[in-house]
């Protein structure tokens, strides 16, 4: 979905700057030592649990399988909004790989993500999310949870 990136994208660059001003309020970024800047940046990092139903064609043959997939993100939004990277969720480059090793000309893959679940630092609860937007060039996949943390 290219048409995010005219959106998104600016908020996205945005994101190294804010976090930057967030440190700066109380001390200069020289100032911070390796340990403050993780404790202050650290509790927008997420673990998400992806359940991924996988489906590949090798010639005649057709298999599924469902997997969970454990993945990091990074709230961008007070309202619930998470960045991923794409290619956890996609099979694109996974084809792309087997292409240019000159295999896979009769094996296809279709990866659909059926369900995610978010778990923020120091919460024990796991919120349900949805895929609101991706894009495959950028490589950049944004969930949005279903419920707002009450933090």
């Amino acid at each position: 979905m290219n048409s995010i990136r005219g959106f998104l994208l600016p908020g996205f660059l945005a994101l190294p700057a804010l976090l930057l001003s967030a440190t700066t309020a109380s001390a200069s970024p020289r100032e911070l030592s390796h340990e403050e800047l993780l404790s202050r940046v650290s509790p927008a990092i997420v673990s998400v649990k992806v359940v991924l139903k996988t489906e590949f064609n090798m010639g005649d043959s057709i298999q599924e399988q469902e997997s969970v997939l454990d993945a990091l993100g990074a709230v961008v939004d007070p309202e619930g909004l998470i960045l991923l990277w794409n290619s956890q969720l996609s099979a694109t480059r996974l084809m792309d790989a087997v292409k240019q090793m000159g295999e896979g000309e009769e094996f296809k893959l279709k990866m659909t993500p059926t369900d995610f679940r978010v778990t923020l630092a120091g919460d024990a609860k796991e919120y349900r999310a949805f895929l609101a937007a991706s894009d495959s060039e950028l490589d950049l996949a944004f969930l949005q949870l279903e419920e707002r943390p009450e933090r």
